[in-house]
């Protein structure tokens, strides 16, 4: 066989090789990015009351290239984890017992997934009730953009204690407070204070403000 006999051989083969992706054959269903990306996975989960205590279900979802449709329940295989575990704790995978009268915060990680807490106050003999997490954010009336770190910030809720925090490098500040109206005051040395009201959550467990300090003259 003559070298001009073998390389048109030659280039057919890596014709075919190129328009099959350069690999093997896909099953059916199966998806290969040309670019070589991939699904996003995104771990979510919720809380349901089961009598007094709580029945969690964690869901994995994909998004983005060669992303499986639907959802996984990975209740199961999750690691549930309870901000404090005597006032409730995880009796299996997703069953949350309730202890004491109190406040807890639910975790929940899957592999290297984790996803986005939650916060119920729970007591024997009570619906457990969720509560919404609100973000405070204090900024510069002067400067567009420029948030201001190291400021006071108290919020009021219509339910529940009054709460504290210093702002952090990025100007903000969360809290746990029940689901209604908050009335929140922001104050640091050389700044004229600020109030605001952070309206109830129409629907949603997250609510937020944005408190903009003067310069003092």
């Amino acid at each position: 066989m003559t070298s001009e006999t073998v390389r048109p051989k030659a280039i057919m083969c890596l014709l075919m090789l190129w328009l099959t992706d350069c690999g093997s054959p896909l099953a059916p269903g199966q998806c290969r990015d040309p670019e070589g990306r991939g699904p996003i996975p995104f771990l979510s989960f919720s809380c349901a009351p089961s009598g007094f205590d709580l029945r969690c279900v964690a869901t994995l979802a994909e998004t983005g290239y060669c992303a499986t449709p639907g959802t996984r329940d990975v209740t199961a295989m999750a690691q549930w984890t309870s901000s404090n575990s005597s006032v409730a704790s995880f009796a299996s995978p997703g069953l949350l017992r309730v202890l004491i009268p109190g406040e807890v915060e639910i975790m929940v990680a899957y592999g290297y997934q984790t996803a986005f807490s939650r916060d119920f106050t729970v007591a024997p003999g009570a619906t457990a009730e969720e509560m919404v997490h609100l973000l405070v954010i204090v900024e510069d009336a002067t400067v567009p953009n420029k948030r201001i770190a190291d400021a006071s910030i108290d919020v009021m809720p219509e339910r529940g204690p009054a709460q504290h925090c210093q702002s952090s490098s990025t100007g903000a500040c969360f809290f746990w407070v029940f689901p209604t109206a908050v009335r929140v005051r922001a104050n640091k040395l050389g700044y004229q204070p600020s109030e605001g009201i952070a309206p109830a959550p129409t629907g949603g467990v997250s609510q937020n403000v944005s408190l903009k300090l003067s310069p003092s003259p």
